[in-house]
């Protein structure tokens, strides 16, 4: 059988709402900062964190301060 992934509850970070994925079995979460260009502001395995936080959601949406993982949605695959 496949393994599905839940997506988890909204949040907020920064002032910033988010969206969540969690694999199967929970082992692995990401979470999602949609209005910041979908960042991943967090991956985390087994609670431990494995990206840095930088100054936060609110420094790089506001400044472009470097954080995460920026997935250029909806861009990345437009650019020529």
């Amino acid at each position: 059988m496949p393994s599905r992934a839940m997506l988890s509850a909204m949040a907020a970070v920064d002032g910033f709402a988010t969206v969540g994925i969690v694999s199967d079995g929970g082992a692995l979460e990401a979470h999602f900062v949609p209005d910041a260009n979908m960042l991943c502001h967090s991956l985390t395995h087994r609670g431990v964190e494995l990206l840095h936080a930088g100054r936060g959601v609110a420094a790089y949406a506001q400044h472009g301060k470097t954080m995460g993982i920026p997935l250029l949605h909806p861009w990345a695959n437009r650019l020529s």
